[in-house]
């Protein structure tokens, strides 16, 4: 009895089996449709089908005609309750290849009056496969052609992402640029226009970081690359939080070269030394993605490009990383899109606090007060003449400002704002700090260390008429 009973139970399994086999769909329909329809080709070959000669030019411009039997596109696609006549459909093939074809191109005027079949095929390409007539006698619609069809999914039309009419949904950068738009990352070239093709400058970069990290670019003010001028006023703060951060060493000690093309090795080294220092994961997603072209790699920047190839962040296209190709905007929001947030509070690593300027303190420069005895102890003084008010020349002694102030200066073209015990203003730059003398004797007198109200004495070189007395601060 129980021998039967198995063999009964074995027989019921090879049953269902068969019909599990049987009833597998071929061909799924699904997307903006009304009901998702699933088609064997048995389904297939029951519809009304077409048998037509097809011509074709692949792309090495090879020419063929072969005779094939299908169903037309628009009666599957009515089957499943087509939604709309816009939009598109993905083809998906069973090794997992896919291509697109319009919806529009339903109504298109195909050559001899044919039109795009679900055909069916024997061998490798097989069972069903999409072909596409051609529109003209010179069009190349082979490569259209999708075999081993096992899907096709109907989409909408694509709709403009964030705004931006050049970055539609349906765009391989679509998600990332909508995610940094989000997080206040950049706005785009213009209120409609993100430009995802276009190159950046590294200028355009440090302020992309920066934004991520969410510094407040006010407590960044020592510059020390002099080709930062005033034309690149929006990105100071950034630039010079990248600098102190660590983050760039710039392309010489002294230069910057904001406006410079961005290449996508200098990308990924700002962002694996950005990762460094504000402690965000860089997560592994294949260890073994690996470039063709890793010796185009400069050596700086070997290990970063490495690794953020391992995490998707920089993408290889066949095979190759691309390392001196320039960055592009959609580059630049996959990378910053998949970056994940800071762990550790870097500003308060980074920023100084300005200490408070002593009690006793006779002149303050940009915070830090100095008192009567700290400019006593100066000892390294310098000697020259200057013109008084009667264009004689006088005698003087004193020390360079910088000997007193030895912190960083700000840039030569930034505001500076002296003022005197008497309530006088002056404006200079940043230039003329390195210009300022504190003098100890003029014309051959002891200049006193104090006015009547206690305040240091500073005199301006080589601007006469703009000489300050008695400063008291000076701030930028």
């Amino acid at each position: 009895m129980k021998r039967v009973l198995l063999v009964l139970m074995l027989t019921l399994a090879m049953v269902f089996a068969f019909a599990a086999t049987a009833m597998a769909a071929d061909l799924t329909i699904d997307g903006e449709v009304n009901t998702v329809k699933e088609f064997s080709v048995a389904d297939l070959e029951a519809m009304e089908t077409v048998t037509a000669t097809y011509s074709s030019i692949n792309s090495s411009g090879t020419f063929a005609e072969d005779e094939f039997t299908g169903v037309p596109l628009a009666d599957l696609l009515a089957a499943a309750g087509l939604k709309s006549s816009e939009g598109y459909l993905i083809l998906t093939a069973s090794d997992g290849y896919t291509s697109k074809f319009e919806l529009a191109d339903l109504e298109a005027q195909y050559v001899n009056g044919l039109v795009p079949i679900v055909a069916f095929i024997d061998g490798d390409k097989g069972p069903l496969q999409m072909i596409i007539p051609q529109k003209s006698a010179t069009d190349v619609n082979k490569s259209s052609w999708a075999s081993m069809l096992v899907k096709i999914t109907v989409f909408a039309p694509p709709t403009p992402v964030a705004g931006f009419v050049d970055v539609l949904s349906d765009h391989d950068y679509a998600a990332y640029i909508a995610d940094i738009v989000e997080k206040g990352i950049t706005t785009g070239t213009t209120a409609t226009t993100f430009s995802p093709d276009s190159t950046l400058t590294r200028a355009q970069f440090a302020t992309f970081i920066g934004r991520h990290a969410g510094i407040d670019t006010t407590q960044f003010t020592d510059m020390p690359f002099t080709d930062v001028t005033a034309a690149f006023d929006w990105a100071k703060g950034y630039i010079a939080w990248a600098a102190k951060a660590g983050i760039t060493t710039g392309t010489t000690a002294t230069t910057f070269a904001p406006a410079g093309q961005l290449t996508r090795e200098q990308m990924a080294t700002l962002i694996y030394r950005y990762a460094d220092v504000y402690g965000i994961e860089l997560a592994v997603v294949d260890e073994e993605l690996y470039s063709r072209d890793n010796a185009d790699v400069t050596a700086y920047a070997k290990e970063a490009v490495e690794k953020l190839i391992q995490t998707g962040m920089l993408e290889l296209k066949r095979g190759d990383v691309r390392p001196q190709d320039p960055a592009t905007r959609a580059e630049m929001a996959l990378a910053l899109s998949l970056l994940g947030s800071p762990t550790k509070d870097g500003l308060a690593d980074l920023v100084e606090e300005t200490p408070a300027p002593a009690a006793d303190a006779i002149l303050t420069i940009n915070g830090v007060g100095f008192s009567a005895a700290d400019i006593a102890a100066i000892t390294d003084t310098i000697s020259g003449t200057l013109k008084n008010k009667k264009g004689e020349d006088v005698a003087y002694i004193g020390y360079a400002l910088t000997k007193l102030y030895t912190g960083a200066l700000p840039a030569d073209t930034a505001a500076v704002t002296v003022v005197s015990s008497d309530g006088y203003t002056s404006e200079i730059t940043g230039a003329d700090l390195e210009n300022i003398v504190v003098l100890l004797s003029w014309g051959g007198e002891t200049v006193a260390d104090t006015d009547d109200d206690g305040k240091a004495f500073a005199y301006r070189l080589y601007v006469q008429d703009n000489a300050s007395k008695f400063v008291t601060s000076i701030t930028w």
